[in-house]
């Protein structure tokens, strides 16, 4: 139901931790970050050193914080055996 970034913050601030700590969420329409691209920082200050996942609307879609790509062990490009991908910024870093 959130409909703008700030919303989205509250909403995970509130967010109690599931298994191991982490923070997942669901349905997202990436709409709500507006002009502010879907990027982990719009999630680390509010998660810290919790890991979170939130999948999108599509579910085919996901965003990831620093904690749980770190987890995941993403750490740059990556090729998986589909038509999927890691978003990275112009030096290789996961968005």
């Amino acid at each position: 139901g959130a409909t703008t970034l700030e919303e989205v913050r509250a909403l995970l601030r509130q967010e109690p931790a599931g298994d191991g700590g982490w923070i997942r969420a669901w349905g997202l329409n990436p709409n709500a970050f507006g002009t502010v691209p879907l990027h982990r920082d719009s999630l680390d200050d509010i998660t810290g050193d919790r890991p979170a996942l939130i999948r999108l609307f599509d579910a085919h879609s996901a965003l990831a914080n620093s904690k749980a790509l770190e987890i995941a062990g993403i750490r740059g490009r990556h090729e998986f055996g589909q038509a999927a991908e890691v978003v990275c910024d112009a030096d290789g870093v996961p968005t």
